[in-house]
């Protein structure tokens, strides 16, 4: 089975369920164990998550997010090194014509080290840059 790399847009939309994707991110997270192993993302993707959820649906949220992330088995997360970042680096500028955020590099990055092709997320940058979005909305 495979690995999905799980970004902020799904974890968000996970999280908030007042978010216009929750529904379709909500089924495809309890559906992607038939097709998916293991889900991965960085600390730099949980903490771009943490704050967004404390900025738009409260500490509360963003604290049982925070708690889920900390004390889950099914959640690879990887830690940015330094060759990451400067992987990184390169990335935004070989992608010059995508708006890529630093996390985003960093997230391509850690992408590419692993082999991984598809993103459970909702943020065309991820397709853009030659992976498949999952799941497709």
């Amino acid at each position: 089975m495979k690995t999905v790399f799980v970004d902020t847009s799904a974890w968000y939309a996970v999280a908030n369920a007042t978010d216009r994707n929750h529904g379709p991110a909500s089924a495809f997270l309890a559906e992607m164990a038939g097709t998916y192993a293991r889900m991965t993302t960085t600390n730099l993707v949980i903490g771009e998550t943490y704050t967004l959820i404390l900025s738009r649906a409260g500490r509360s949220v963003a604290r049982k997010f925070l708690g889920a992330m900390r004390d889950s088995s099914h959640v690879n997360r990887v830690f940015v090194s330094e060759a990451l970042e400067r992987r990184a680096y390169d990335l935004i500028e070989l992608h010059d014509t995508i708006p890529l955020s630093y996390v985003d590099a960093t997230s391509f990055a850690v992408m590419n080290d692993l082999g991984i092709t598809d993103c459970f997320a909702f943020d065309h940058h991820f397709a853009a840059g030659g992976f498949t979005l999952v799941p497709s909305v």
